[in-house]
């Protein structure tokens, strides 16, 4: 019978430990970010850093193997959500929300599921979803209760994304 040893899959033993703790540390600062006053991207970028002068790779090698097309389309598409809020747009959805919300909380949650689970079949649900965070943190800031909304977000994303090719990201 075969038996798999994890000692002999592992090259570098060494490396493979100090990137443990390089994400041990990055998983503690990101707890404990808000007391320390730093942004979660400052930790992000600092762990991604140090993992990488820990490891050394190849840059020309680690460079043909990035996802280009995929790092373009998040820029983009958070350049596109920066460019709807400052034109006004999100904050003209966030308006039109909150007349709806008179509706009962339960059918409104039915309702935001079924809205974004069909804008997600037809846009790509990682827009969708991204688009309308700021909508759901405006709401809140109103006085909405939003924990719901949250839900019915991920759930409509999820289920529009799952509707159509169009819809998936990994299409």
């Amino acid at each position: 019978m075969l038996q798999l040893n994890p000692a002999e899959s592992l090259n570098e033993p060494r490396t493979a430990r100090l990137l443990l703790m390089v994400l041990g540390g990055a998983i503690l600062f990101f707890f404990l970010h808000q007391f320390l006053k730093i942004s979660p991207a400052l930790v992000a970028v600092s762990a991604a850093a140090i993992a990488l002068v820990v490891v050394r790779p190849n840059l020309d090698e680690m460079l043909k193997k990035i996802e280009w097309s995929v790092l373009i389309f998040f820029g983009a598409l958070f350049v596109m959500v920066g460019g709807m809020q400052a034109a006004g747009v999100l904050e003209t959805i966030t308006r039109l929300v909150e007349r709806a919300s008179s509706i009962p909380p339960v059918l409104f949650g039915i309702a935001v599921i079924w809205i974004v689970a069909g804008l997600s079949a037809v846009v790509d649900n990682v827009p969708i979803t991204i688009a309308l965070i700021p909508v759901i943190h405006s709401l809140g800031a109103s006085g909405m209760e939003v924990r719901p909304l949250w839900w019915a977000l991920a759930f409509g994303a999820g289920f529009g994304g799952n509707g159509t090719i169009v819809g998936s990201t990994v299409s």
